[in-house]
């Protein structure tokens, strides 16, 4: 409405409310981005449930946040996006000021296999309102990916992750795809990269996808990754960097 929109606008003044904000409960595992216009953080699902004696009791989450650093102020925001999840890959789409979630995995209780997602979903800032993107075709149902914007090629790319159901194990994946974001298009990458893993770091710069690190199928104690490769956008030739 137009009570909602105003409250979102980078216009609105610097005007803060006065008395205190709701508060996100503590998480992990969660996806954000800062909104270019405003500067206003925001923060959708993740993972709030505690950890004892190294057993987890997840507790997944659905709920969006966004946070005005000027006023120092959490607001929730009441959109229907995503279902409940974590470890899910995300990125900002700066031109267009979308914040884009991908997969991820959920678990209803303490005990069990995770589900693994292969949904995306586009969270715009301007309005604080989710849509789901509708592309065939893309990547499979997968936690602990990367993914990251290229502003060059207007598209985002996306690597590795885990499929392994299991809270015990992880199964580490290698795939690389690029989502076109005027088409709304998914195409693999038919090139050998690294090799598979999660956990690991992902940025697009110079014109290319950066992967440094994570972990392989050990991923709980190690020992970690520590190569360095990049992706080159236009020929879409993977090369490890010798660092």
């Amino acid at each position: 409405d137009a009570g909602a929109a105003d409250a979102l606008s980078p216009d609105a003044g610097p005007m803060c409310p006065t008395g205190g904000s709701a508060q996100p409960d503590p998480r992990g595992d969660s996806a954000g981005a800062v909104d270019p216009a405003t500067g206003y953080l925001w923060v959708f699902g993740g993972d709030t449930g505690p950890t004892a004696n190294c057993r987890t009791t997840p507790v997944h989450r659905d709920d969006t946040w966004r946070y005005d650093p000027v006023c120092d102020r959490w607001t929730r925001v009441e959109a229907t996006g995503p279902s409940p999840r974590a470890r899910m890959a995300y990125a900002l789409d700066g031109r267009r000021r979308r914040l884009f979630v991908m997969g991820g995995r959920f678990r209803a209780g303490t005990m069990g296999n995770y589900t693994h997602l292969g949904d995306l979903w586009a969270l715009d800032l301007a309005t604080g309102t989710w849509r789901a993107i509708e592309a065939s075709g893309g990547p499979s149902a997968r936690s602990n990916a990367a993914m990251a914007w290229d502003a060059a090629g207007d598209r985002l790319v996306l690597f590795g992750g885990n499929n392994n159901p299991s809270g015990l194990s992880f199964t580490p994946l290698r795939g690389t795809w690029v989502f076109d974001l005027a088409t709304e298009t998914w195409q693999r990458v038919d090139a050998q990269g690294p090799s598979g893993r999660l956990f690991h770091a992902a940025v697009v710069a110079d014109g290319a996808l950066w992967v440094y690190g994570g972990g392989g199928s050990n991923a709980f104690a190690g020992p970690f990754m520590g190569d360095l490769w990049r992706l080159d956008l236009a020929s879409r030739q993977w090369s490890e960097v010798s660092v």
